[in-house]
């Protein structure tokens, strides 16, 4: 039996003072800032696990696939162990639309394709609510390049801090009085 979607909401968090209440997503735009240095986005090549283990449960990393005559789309490359727990599955593989219910995955790409079309880290809180379970959560996405050019990878980094669905509203409202910014 399919999951029916209740909710799903989203709020594009600043990456000042919005972020502060997750000290691991700060950590990581933080080191994101240090491997980019003068450059217009940090290389792939200057990623190094080692220095990110805290958080390697919690993240994904996605390639940006540009096919001609298509949309940008994006597919999953790696998967922590708490993604996959949290799935129930190991998105590895996945393209990101295709992740379930599909509202979810499309409000996913939607921020997926912004960060590519900014080149700039972005941080969201996000609340999905199915028939069988509620999540909301804080998630970062930084962008990544090859050859200093453009975009070609992701990664995104959920925060180890859950909220519970009075923060999320309290978020939400935040960004409305403050840019009247919400959706995907």
């Amino acid at each position: 039996m399919a999951e029916v979607v209740r909710d799903i909401q989203a709020a594009e968090l600043s990456l000042d003072e919005e972020l502060t209440p997750y000290p691991d997503l700060v950590g990581a735009l933080e080191y994101w800032e240090q491997l980019r240095g003068a450059k217009a986005l940090p290389l792939k090549a200057d990623l190094d696990p080692l220095d990110i283990t805290p958080i390697l449960p919690r993240v994904m990393v996605c390639d940006v696939l540009r096919e001609e005559n298509a949309d940008i789309d994006f597919q999953y490359r790696l998967s922590g162990t708490g993604i996959c727990n949290v799935h129930g599955t190991n998105p590895t593989g996945t393209r990101v639309g295709e992740l379930r219910p599909a509202q979810y995955g499309a409000l996913i790409k939607s921020h997926y394709t912004e960060c590519v079309a900014r080149t700039a880290p972005m941080a969201h809180i996000i609340l999905l609510r199915t028939d069988e379970k509620q999540r909301s959560y804080a998630r970062l996405l930084v962008p990544f390049t090859l050859n200093g050019e453009q975009v070609d990878f992701l990664m995104s980094i959920d925060s180890a801090k859950q909220n519970s669905l009075h923060d999320f509203l309290e978020a939400i409202e935040e960004v409305r009085r403050g840019s009247d910014q919400i959706g995907p």
